[in-house]
């Protein structure tokens, strides 16, 4: 018998499962359970702020003032999602 944890981040949620899965490949939902309130757009906007805060390290600038730099840098967060889903990227 495996137990198992499932994850799955929409946009504005996020869900698990707990599974117990024997040795015929037959499962039992154990638990299941999900937050309405946090989901991709909460991780996009953690990383977001991580990397202004990195920013302001090296370069002793404060990004959160500039909407430019800030709306270039929630694409190229934003971009790394589908990325991630190839295991080859070619430019």
């Amino acid at each position: 018998m495996k137990t198992v944890l499932i994850f799955e981040t929409g946009d504005g949620t996020f869900d698990e499962s707990v599974l117990a899965i024997d040795k015929f490949s037959l499962f039992n939902v154990r638990s299941t359970a999900g937050d309405t309130r946090m989901g991709g757009e909460d991780f996009d906007y953690r990383v977001v702020v991580h990397f202004i805060e990195e920013f302001k390290l090296k370069h002793r600038k404060d990004l959160r003032y500039n909407q430019r730099a800030v709306r270039r840098l929630r694409i190229v967060c934003c971009t790394k999602s589908p990325l991630s889903s190839y295991s080859e990227v070619h430019e």
